[in-house]
């Protein structure tokens, strides 16, 4: 517990806390995360990573929000909205008397307003907007979803008034804001850093309205939050938020356990056993919308020939998979949408292990064997997979069997990624982890031929028919004939077969048994602005 006082007692380094103070004291002046890494930004939408979502929710806020219960969309920023006839303009009408943080380094003198909308948008889609090109200039959400390419314009209406004009009609669009990424900005902020010339410390030295504002980082250490005094939702129950950035899942289990830790990120598949029976630890699974699969490069032979990809696939003992990598974390995959999706189509085959099929397809396929082929996986573990290495080596004995030779190629994630966008590899062991029930965020990152350039479709296979589905999905303001779309796309896909789904990951959250209010989704944030100790 030494470990402890010592580390609270460098995080809130305020004059009422004396370097003699109890450990009592200490423990009722906030909550201490476990989180899994440094975040690449301080802006989600800069980001796509699970540790700059977990800083989303308490940073900021969105014009409108996802229910976890109801999967609804519900109000935000933004009180009500209205949708043209038409589907081309949502209107947006504002809460008044919204503050943004003070800080050291920024004083508001203005409450949000529709200016902060337009700056935060028109940054992202406008190339020459002062802001677009700072901190890097990649938005890989909204790249993902072709964002900049649906909206004509974003522009204010009046004060507290706001209109996204679209091209096309897209009924994903709201679930789109409702991401964890569709945050908020200060326009006011922006100004005073344009006039400074510091254009990259909007993303480095965060102004929200969310419920904490930054207070400090310190990289490969920790991040430290204070309590929004003035938050429009009721300040949050613990004055201080504490990230201990602890790369080892087994050390972030350790100091929940010790109770260093009041909540922890991410635990791993082999963990859930220790925690679900540690009495004074608790742990929530929420049905995850995030899939694994092994991906064929369409690009290099003889992936492109369906049959091939087909008989390489009946040759996978998927449930041995589930059991010995998922430890009972994972459900069956049938198909890129989980089981839980309204748009999943229960109707399909299901990917069957067949040793003895898949000799047949590559027999027919006129393929000579052995054949040689390469496995490319990430070396750490992933919110859709707990151990992709594992999952390879599953692979690589299956393959065997019927006169495949798998080399398994591992990269660190960043390494990995620049292989991707080279379409180095022959099949690839990755996932998806999507962001919004809406299944377009499932089929366009993966499958459109847009997707291609933006190195999320890594089947590399597209079809401009299947494209049209998956624009014609998003136009339709009715759910029946949407479900129809999607059930269409899927036989396709199933048909096609660009990748093999493998399995649907749960997410899970471990907290500590005297925690309460802690909010999770299945998307991978967390929400501590009503979490609070007994």
């Amino acid at each position: 517990m030494k470990s402890m006082i010592r580390l609270f007692a460098l995080l809130f380094s305020l004059p009422m806390l004396a370097s003699c103070m109890k450990e009592s004291q200490v423990l009722n002046t906030g909550l201490v995360y476990c989180s899994s890494g440094n975040p690449t930004s301080f802006n989600p939408q800069l980001s796509q990573t699970g540790d700059s979502l977990d800083i989303s929710s308490q940073l900021y806020n969105t014009l409108v929000r996802l229910d976890p219960n109801t999967q609804a969309i519900t109000s935000g920023l933004a009180r009500k909205w209205h949708v043209s006839r038409d589907g081309l303009r949502y209107q947006f009408e504002l809460r008044r008397g919204v503050t943004f943080h003070k800080t050291d380094y920024f004083t508001p003198k203005r409450t949000f307003n529709a200016d902060d909308v337009v700056f935060s948008f028109r940054r992202i889609i406008h190339p020459t907007h002062p802001f677009h090109s700072a901190s890097g200039g990649v938005y890989p959400f909204f790249n993902n979803t072709q964002f900049s390419q649906l909206i004509k314009s974003v522009k204010k209406i009046a004060p507290y008034k706001v209109e996204f004009e679209l091209h096309r009609p897209d009924t994903s669009l709201l679930a789109n804001l409702a991401t964890e990424f569709a945050v908020i900005l200060s326009a006011e902020y922006g100004e005073h850093l344009q006039q400074h010339g510091d254009f990259n410390q909007l993303d480095h030295l965060p102004i929200g309205t969310g419920p904490y504002q930054f207070k400090q980082y310190l990289p490969d250490n920790l991040i430290r939050f204070e309590r929004h005094w003035e938050y429009w939702e009721g300040g949050a129950r613990m004055p201080q938020l504490v990230f201990d950035i602890t790369t080892s899942p087994t050390l972030r289990l350790a100091k929940l356990i010790t109770g260093e830790c009041d909540a922890m990120a991410y635990p791993a598949a082999s963990q859930a056993n220790v925690i679900s029976e540690h009495p004074d630890l608790l742990m929530n699974v929420e049905t995850g919308y995030k899939v694994s699969y092994w991906a064929f490069n369409h690009d290099k032979p003889p992936f492109n020939n369906a049959k091939v990809r087909k008989a390489l696939a009946a040759a996978i003992d998927r449930q041995t998979i589930l059991k010995a990598v998922y430890f009972n974390t994972g459900v069956a995959s049938h198909g890129l949408l989980p089981p839980t999706s309204w748009a999943y189509n229960p109707y399909l085959d299901d990917y069957a292990y067949s040793p003895k099929l898949a000799r047949k397809l590559l027999q027919e396929s006129g393929l000579k064997l052995p054949l040689s082929i390469t496995i490319y996986t990430s070396s750490n573990p992933e919110p859709y997979n707990p151990n992709s290495f594992k999952t390879a080596e599953f692979i690589q004995r299956d393959l065997q069997k019927i006169g495949v030779n798998a080399k398994i190629v591992v990269l660190e994630p960043h390494h990995l990624q620049s292989s991707i966008v080279k379409g180095e590899y022959d099949t690839l062991v990755s996932g998806w982890s999507a962001v919004t029930t809406d299944p377009d965020n499932f089929f366009r990152p993966q499958y459109s031929c847009n997707a291609i350039a933006n190195h999320t479709n890594t089947s590399r296979w597209c079809s401009a028919k299947l494209d049209a589905l998956i624009d014609q999905a998003v136009k339709q303001n009715r759910m029946v004939p949407r479900i129809r779309i999607y059930r269409e796309i899927q036989a396709k896909l199933r048909d096609r077969l660009p990748l093999l789904p493998l399995a649907h990951s749960l997410q899970l959250q471990a907290y500590r048994r005297d925690v309460h209010g802690l909010k999770s989704t299945p998307f991978g944030g967390v929400n501590f602005s009503q979490a609070y100790r007994d």
